[in-house]
């Protein structure tokens, strides 16, 4: 799908408020699916507020470059139908939850979020590089942005530098890292 196309159809998922897949990777890598609604575009990103079994479960900023397919079918007609009614006022909390972010570059994604305190996740998805990141935002360069990440336990760790050219997803406001950021022990 070329670019403009691409943007087209993102531009039109916005406007219309729909529930859609993307499909995401790059050649013989697939990543994870991530199924809810697109919240705005940039040149080289998109937002999406993610939802999984039809609960909201935070927002990802991906790259447009990892985007291999956008869906939108009757399944996922279906499925917002149900959200809809489950949650007829859904939409407009999760719109609520979101504040705008300028998702120009990676530096602006990962300066708006630490002025706004949020705990992220930081992936690579790729095989050859492959890690999982969890954690405030200490520092950011045109190159990296450094986490002051914890693990499993709850127990900070050093600092580490993320490549940013590496990163295919940034994920925060989700209920894993709210619920952990309250149980972080030094």
């Amino acid at each position: 799908m070329s670019n403009k196309k691409l943007k087209k159809r993102i531009a039109t998922h916005i406007k219309n408020k729909e529930y859609v897949q993307i499909s995401r990777g790059f050649k013989n890598e697939s990543f994870h699916n991530i199924t809810g609604y697109i919240l705005a575009y940039s040149d080289d990103f998109i937002m999406i507020a993610n939802i999984a079994e039809f609960t909201f479960s935070g927002f990802n900023c991906i790259p447009v470059q990892t985007i291999t397919e956008i869906r939108r079918n009757k399944t996922d007609e279906y499925f917002e139908m149900i959200l809809k009614k489950e949650s007829p006022k859904g939409f407009k909390k999760i719109i609520k939850r979101y504040n705008a972010i300028d998702i120009t570059s990676f530096q602006t994604i990962f300066e708006n979020l630490k002025k706004q305190k949020e705990c992220v996740i930081v992936e690579c998805e790729r095989e050859k590089h492959g890690y999982f990141s969890i954690g405030h935002i200490q520092k950011i360069s045109n190159k990296n942005a450094t986490i002051n990440r914890f693990n499993a336990q709850g127990i900070l760790l050093e600092p580490i530098k993320e490549k940013l050219k590496q990163i295919t997803k940034i994920t925060y406001q989700d209920n894993y890292s709210n619920t952990f950021k309250k149980y972080i022990r030094s």
